[in-house]
């Protein structure tokens, strides 16, 4: 009778052993199958960064000559030093050769896209119904991070001017009257060379985020001039500034 109980309590411990065990291994198989799926989601959502990852819609930094509108720039940056980086460009207009050029700031003198980062033009300019087409390449030799996504990109020949703030243009008398301000202004000869120039009398009002341009002048090499901007400024409190823009 007592080897009948202990063989009776074995095959109870026995059974109940199993039954935690087949519990604990449907959990985890359970628990395996999910972290399987999220493995699965987490390889797919990868790939699909790569792939796409590179790829930048950048037509909103492009400006042009008149009578040319841009379409459509997208770039693809390389993801590592064996893929190529290419730039997808589109215009409608005429479709004779023109030039691309390239800046980050204003501030800054335009560069031939040729000339920096080892860009090429790979893909020959095609027209299809008034759009050109042309496609630009950086080589698989070049690493991506030394290939530069410029702020500023212009197709054309008429470019916007370089803007030079804080050196080569100074303010040397400023008065207002209860009908004009009176400005003198002077700029270095040596800023603009043998360049043209733009200076621009701006005037900000009442501590605004806008400034407002409310005279402009053309000079060549060193100048000194005395400008009046007619108005009733008295009680109002505004700022002035002038710029110089010197075309390249």
């Amino acid at each position: 009778m007592q080897a009948f109980v202990f063989w009776i309590a074995v095959g109870f411990s026995c059974a109940l052993g199993a039954c935690v065990l087949v519990g604990l291994l449907c959990k985890t198989g359970e628990k395996l199958r999910t972290l399987w799926r999220c493995g699965w989601a987490l390889v797919v959502a990868a790939a699909v960064a790569i792939i796409h990852g590179g790829t930048k819609n950048i037509t909103n930094r492009f400006t042009a000559d008149s009578g040319l509108t841009v379409v459509k720039a997208e770039i693809n940056v390389a993801t590592n030093e064996v893929d190529n980086t290419t730039l997808d460009l589109s215009w409608v207009g005429p479709d004779e050769y023109t030039p691309i050029y390239v800046r980050n700031s204003p501030s800054e003198t335009w560069r031939l896209l040729q000339d920096v980062d080892g860009w090429y033009q790979w893909d020959p300019r095609w027209n299809d119904g008034g759009t050109n087409f042309v496609g630009w390449m950086v080589s698989g030799g070049v690493a991506a991070s030394n290939v530069t996504v410029w702020a500023q990109w212009y197709i054309g020949t008429d470019l916007p001017p370089v803007e030079i703030e804080g050196d080569g243009i100074s303010i040397l008398d400023f008065r207002d009257t209860s009908t004009n301000v009176v400005m003198t202004y002077t700029v270095e000869r040596a800023v603009l060379g043998d360049n043209a120039g733009t200076v621009r009398v701006e005037m900000q009002e009442d501590s605004g985020a806008v400034w407002m341009e409310v005279r402009w002048d053309a000079v060549y090499g060193g100048a000194t001039n005395t400008v009046t901007i007619p108005g009733f400024w008295i009680g109002r409190d505004t700022r002035w500034r002038v710029r110089l823009e010197v075309d390249q």
